[in-house]
């Protein structure tokens, strides 16, 4: 979120353990569901290396300064 010239703060933020990990590495996506002006929402799936979720992160910001703005 803090990315392009802005500074962001988490407003909320959750994580659910879905299942226990398999293997030894875990993968993280993220998608950015909104990215208003003040507000931005992002989900995150963690995958183990054999494809299983296995947590759900949901989480809040807040843009508190866009670096361009004075």
């Amino acid at each position: 979120a803090n990315q392009r010239g802005r500074d962001v703060v988490t407003q909320a933020s959750q994580i659910t353990f879905l299942k226990s990990a398999k293997g030894k590495h875990l993968t993280a996506v993220a998608k950015q569901v909104k990215d208003g002006k003040r507000i931005c929402f992002y989900e995150v799936k963690v995958t183990d290396e054999l494809g299983t979720e296995v947590a759900f992160v949901t989480i809040n910001g807040y843009v508190v300064r866009n670096r361009g703005e004075a």
